[in-house]
């Protein structure tokens, strides 16, 4: 079983699939996430992992999960894991203030608590928040303190608990944040009977340290070190060093390597600078850094700890260095000149303490890597040569390696790359690898599949027998007639996924056969069938320094007919960057197009000639225009009058519209916009809670009109500029609708008795909109449709439309925001039991089904509420015509 500690994504995991439901239609893929901690434990062939929101169990020779328990997102997820044989913690929230530990083996809670408490929300509180983030976890392996129990001793927000591992039973509380005021406490260690907190002056970054009896937590005393002394760089880790005498080993903003004895620094002294080994041949004027390793298992984290392993780098350049356990001096284990590898973290085997080695290489054939692996032993410097894998392939391609964790028996390493897929590697073949890029989706839409006969990665194809069908039938109808046991369901889920010919990666005659694609922040790119979830292909975009944002689908200049591509968004600093990608095969088409500004909006156009264009606008209101060619340029000009965009500033508890002026004939020529109406909402409205607006593209409108069941006509009001805010005190939700190109107020009512947040929907002419009844203490919706009720639209027979559509010739109307019609508003209120995180809408292809409100629920799962449902017209003692309507 593998124990894996991970960051994984902060999308909401799915627990509302029925058993009977898999396989069918639907399918479920539990994730584990970016996993940051892995323990390989080979007797029980288990990992064990940690994640932001999970730790989980996984079984090392499939790569299924064991067992999973999921944090809740609303602590702030899982932060820090450590191991120690069948008990696991693992720490959560705010500066690590929750505390749970779990039996490995089966994923039992055993105890959980709280590291501190915290006072209600305040500016003091919030400035107390920002300063004491450090946290830490050390686990004694001992009973330190004599209380008959192996002892854990926690660090969170500057107060360090010493408690028992197996029971949680608090032993001591010491509070080491009176020794610094403004002090960042990072790492807490037990050195014999003292135990030590240590880290680093908030604004100058001068090493602090304080010291407690192990015993009773008494503080003995504390001291920070003055900056002339010394610093660490503000983006550096250090490591520690518990031999002889504690230290801390870290790098200074100008790239020395600083020592500082931790008992030394306590009375005013202890900080020295290191002499760099002459085994380093770092190229001068590179900037140096330091990165500590850390233990995957408590045996190890004390090794390393006592070690002080780390790794020091250099350009390319790297090297493997330990801390004199004696001298204190830094000493190399190993040097790597041309190109650094990945490090695992420190494991134990009696007597040996090593770490995993790992060097990726791309392979000449397309999206293969190459893994050559090794240990090396940080006590005399050998080197076992572990074996060599390759993984990937022109569909599944790789990203680069994130990090590796080796097992203490020295025969397998776990491999993370950047796109959070894991890999367990064993001599020469890759035992599973389990696809997480998805879990950590910033964006998501439904691609496309080729036409049959094109390449694609679409596996074996199978058939089920004549006897398996009937099996299946069978199968089939007990489950209808809830006669089917749990073996039955097993096998009826097994024969349903094995019948791959409905999962063919083929376009299907109806178009109901499509593709997931998912972007994480970091650049990976997944594309997952919708009828089975397999993995169709993978791509990674990501480079330093830049975030990942929106996926949507595009049609370049020069694209290929029947081909379809999707454009990634990446922010950095000051630059945006923007690749389009094939969505059949995940290929990256053309050039990685890049723009010398963040963008804060963007506003599709149309091309000449069916592409599609971009202009990309920051938050000043300096614009581009995407792609940089003279076509688009040319459309551009001839749009941007048209076009028009929006800021909901919350701070300011304002809406703010802007227009962009003329643009200039000049290609590449600068464009920019002018700010033109603004809506602040004065205090009693209370504050923005919630906002929404229609979609830039993809709503389709099967019909304008509304025929009731008396015959008379209603039309729609379906102004795409039109949008929804929210405001909330107390006692009262305050709802706008706003014109986006004047900032008209089209629409506001006032709900009593309620409060914030407000989650909304819009779509055609209607919006539904979730908060929370205070008098009810219930949740509730409210849905509001727009209709046009000029007087030329009132008292319209549908006789006499239907007459002019057939015969009146072709008509066509033209709408303006600059002068709108008068509106008639119909609005109903209706209490719903689960609370939500989210509303989004369904959508059909030529808008002829009715859509249906999907509701996220706050116990993840997801809830679809037929518009039926929320018909504001509904009654409650329905007419016949009411009954012919469906009302």
């Amino acid at each position: 079983v593998v124990l894996v500690a991970s960051c994984a994504s902060r999308a909401p995991t799915a627990r509302a699939l029925r058993r009977e439901q898999l396989g069918s239609r639907d399918w479920l893929a539990e994730h584990i996430g970016d996993v940051q901690h892995a323990y390989l434990d080979a007797r029980h062939a288990r990992l064990f992992t940690q994640s932001a929101e999970c730790v989980a169990s996984v079984d090392a020779s499939t790569g299924a999960i064991a067992w999973r328990a999921v944090h809740d997102a609303s602590e702030g997820g899982v932060t820090r894991a450590a191991i120690d044989d069948d008990v696991a913690l693992a720490t959560s929230g705010d500066g690590g203030k929750h505390i749970r530990a779990y039996d490995t083996r089966d994923g039992e809670l055993l105890w959980e608590g709280v590291s501190y408490s915290d006072a209600m929300p305040s500016a003091e509180a919030r400035a107390e928040r920002e300063v004491q983030i450090g946290e830490d976890a050390f686990v004694a392996r001992r009973d330190v303190d004599g209380c008959g129990d192996v002892d854990v001793v926690t660090l969170a927000k500057g107060e360090v608990v010493m408690r028992s591992l197996r029971t949680g039973e608090v032993n001591w509380r010491a509070n080491v944040r009176d020794v610094a005021e403004k002090a960042i406490w990072e790492r807490v260690f037990v050195h014999g009977e003292v135990t030590y907190a240590v880290g680093r002056e908030l604004e100058t970054g001068a090493p602090c340290a304080c010291a407690m009896t192990t015993i009773d937590g008494t503080v003995i005393g504390g001291q920070c070190a003055s900056a002339r002394q010394g610093t660490f760089a503000p983006d550096q880790a250090y490591a520690l060093s518990v031999g002889t005498n504690a230290r801390v080993i870290g790098v200074t903003p100008t790239g020395r390597v600083i020592s500082v004895d931790v008992a030394a620094l306590i009375k005013g002294k202890g900080v020295s600078t290191l002499a760099m080994p002459s085994e380093l041949a770092f190229t001068s004027g590179e900037r140096v850094a330091y990165t500590p390793v850390v233990g995957s298992h408590a045996r190890g984290a004390l090794a390393a700890i006592r070690h002080g392993v780390g790794v020091l780098a250099s350009g390319e350049a790297c090297a493997l260095t330990r801390v004199n356990v004696d001298t204190g001096a830094l000493e190399i284990v190993k040097t790597y000149a041309d190109a650094c590898p990945t490090f695992s973290a420190v494991s134990v085997d009696g007597e040996d303490v090593f770490v995993g080695v790992v060097r990726a290489r791309t392979m000449a054939q397309r999206g293969v890597m190459a893994y050559a692996m090794s240990s090396v032993s940080i006590l005399d410097a050998s080197e076992i040569a572990l074996g060599e894998t390759r993984r990937g392939d022109e569909f599944l391609r790789n990203a680069p390696l994130a990090r590796a964790f080796i097992s203490k028996s020295k025969d397998s390493i776990l491999t993370v790359d950047a796109d959070a897929t894991m890999s367990l590697h064993r001599g020469k073949d890759v035992v599973w690898t389990r696809e997480e890029a998805s879990s950590q989706a910033r964006d998501v839409i439904f691609g496309h599949l080729p036409d049959a006969g094109a390449a694609a990665h679409v596996g074996s194809s199978v058939r089920l027998t004549s006897s398996e069908r009937i099996e299946y039938q069978v199968l089939s109808i007990k489950m209808r007639f809830r006669r089917a046991t749990s073996n039955d369901m097993n096998r009826l889920v097994a024969l349903r996924q094995k019948d791959s010919t409905k999962n063919e990666a083929h376009k299907d005659h109806n178009g109901f056969r499509r593709s997931i694609i998912a972007l994480s922040a970091r650049g990976g790119v997944i594309a997952m069938h919708n009828g089975d979830g397999r993995a169709l292909w993978r791509q990674y975009l990501g480079a330093s320094g830049l975030e990942f944002s929106a996926l949507m689908e595009w049609k370049p200049l020069g694209g290929e007919d029947g081909a379809k591509y999707a454009l990634a968004i990446a922010k950095g600093v000051s630059t945006t960057s923007l690749v389009v990608i094939d969505q059949f095969t995940g290929e990256i088409v053309g050039e990685r197009v890049e723009f010398p500004f963040r963008t804060a909006h963007v506003l599709p156009f149309d091309v000449a000639g069916g592409a599609m264009g971009l202009v990309l606008v920051d938050s000043s209101g300096a614009a581009a225009v995407y792609p940089k060619a003279d076509t688009a340029w040319l459309s551009a000009r001839e749009q941007l009058r048209h076009m028009s965009y929006y800021k909901v500033d919350q701070e300011l508890n304002e809406v703010r519209g802007y227009k962009f002026n003329p643009a200039p004939e000049t290609f590449g020529s600068e464009i920019s916009a002018l700010h033109s109406w603004t809506v602040a909402f004065p205090p009693e409205s209370g504050d923005i809670v919630g906002f929404a607006s229609k979609p830039m593209e993809g709503e389709v409108v099967n019909s304008w009109v509304r025929v009731p069941g008396d015959r008379s006509t209603m039309f729609k009001y379906l102004n795409p500029n039109t949008i929804f805010v929210a405001t909330s005190t107390e006692a009262a939700v305050h709802v706008n609708l706003i014109d986006a190109v004047t900032g008209r107020i089209l629409y506001r009512v006032r709900h009593g008795d309620a409060r914030g947040p407000v989650h909304a929907v819009m779509c055609e002419n209607w919006v539904a909109y979730h908060y929370f009844n205070t008098r009810a203490q219930r949740y509730a919706m409210s849905v509001l449709e727009m209709y046009d009720d000029s007087e030329d639209r009132r008292g319209l027979a549908v006789g006499d439309l239907v007459y002019k559509s057939i015969f009146g010739g072709a008509q066509n109307e033209t709408s303006s925001s600059l002068a709108p019609p008068t509106l008639r508003i119909i609005g109903q209120s209706y209490y719903i039991r689960p609370e939500a995180k989210m509303l989004s809408v369904t959508r059909s292809m030529r808008g002829v089904t009715e859509p249906a409100v999907l509701l996220a629920t706050a116990t993840d799962q997801v809830t679809s509420i037929d518009k039926r449902f929320l018909d504001p017209r509904r009654p409650n003692k329905p007419t016949p015509a009411d009954r012919e309507e469906g009302l």
